[in-house]
């Protein structure tokens, strides 16, 4: 049962943090230039983190939704809650989809730029087809908001465990990739599994307290044969959740107050993070003699100013413009 009353979470605020500074990682570089002969040590890296954070995230979105989630009891109260979603979701999608479009078709002939920019008509394929868009890390944005739109409904005449089951199903549909259908249904059952944990939330601690060597243990070893043999994405997701919500577990609450910190600002972390790595990737590459031959050169440098830029420009600009800040991050 859920309770009115919200108290923080200091796990799974911690496991939010540790989750988005990963997403951060395998942000570093996109398109075809992962290919890039020098850069297969950061190709395996990439895949390796992509067969589990976002799995991962989405898990944490299931648990956070239905964790804040109000009581939901008729037409307006749904409605209402649409438009809050609308009004946190849309005006960061819109700002930054425009925003990262305008760079990369003015700059992209200048210097280095990911998923470039051919013409103005491509700026609309970020509403039909997110994914393969320029800014096509803003699909999270793009399902995430689907997810809100059914789950409430959904919830009102379907057990959350049901949801799982089917989606488990659902998962293994090869679906088009337009309007992000694809990746609905693939990251459905993690979302899904964030629902079921939330609402269970002391019996599902309790299990990962009880067994939690056990899972972090398990964890590690799939990421010690996912050199060798990759492990398909639905295992990975699942083995991380209960592996490295373990571990923040076992980690003193005293400690490793930074992983709150990444967890408080993760949207804007999340919307950011490309526009500063791309930024400092693209002055490295024309100023400083940096290529993708030397690339861990500058890849710490990118991901510790793709963390912390975000949170600055978050906290010290976007939130002292109170219109602004409601809406953007």
């Amino acid at each position: 049962m859920k309770t009115d009353k919200k108290i923080y979470l200091i796990d799974i605020g911690r496991l939010t943090g540790l989750t988005i500074a990963l997403v951060v990682v395998g942000h570093l570089v996109t398109g075809q230039d992962i290919n890039t002969p020098g850069l297969e040590w950061y190709k395996f890296l990439k895949r390796y983190l992509y067969s589990f954070h976002m799995p991962l995230f989405m898990f944490l979105s299931g648990f956070l939704f239905f964790y804040t989630l109000p009581k939901i009891s008729n037409k307006q109260d749904y409605v209402r809650f649409i438009n809050k979603k609308i009004k946190r979701l849309l005006p960061s999608f819109i700002f930054f989809s425009v925003l990262i479009f305008v760079i990369k078709i003015s700059i992209s002939k200048l210097v280095v730029v990911d998923n470039t920019v051919n013409n103005y008509s491509d700026y609309f394929k970020v509403f039909y087809d997110p994914v393969y868009s320029f800014a096509g890390f803003l699909w999270y944005v793009y399902v995430l908001f689907q997810y809100y739109l059914i789950f409430p409904i959904l919830l009102r005449f379907v057990r959350p465990v049901i949801i799982v089951v089917v989606s488990l199903g659902l998962y293994f549909i090869e679906a088009t990739h337009l309007f992000a259908i694809d990746f609905f249904l693939k990251f459905l059952v993690f979302f899904s599994l964030g629902v079921l944990s939330a609402q269970y939330y002391p019996r599902y601690k309790k299990i990962l307290m009880d067994y939690k060597w056990l899972f972090i243990v398990v964890f590690l070893c799939a990421s010690v044969v996912f050199y060798f043999i990759t492990i398909p994405k639905l295992i990975m997701g699942v083995f991380s959740i209960f592996g490295l919500h373990s571990l923040i577990l076992v980690l003193s609450p005293s400690k490793y107050k930074v992983l709150s910190t990444l967890g408080l600002y993760s949207f804007s972390i999340y919307l950011m993070n490309n526009l500063v790595t791309g930024f400092v990737k693209a002055i490295g590459f024309r100023f400083f003699e940096i290529s993708y031959s030397n690339f861990l050169v500058i890849a710490l440098l990118m991901v510790f100013l793709g963390i912390t830029i975000p949170i600055v420009i978050k906290k010290y600009i976007i939130n002292k413009i109170p219109k602004v800040g409601k809406y953007i991050g």
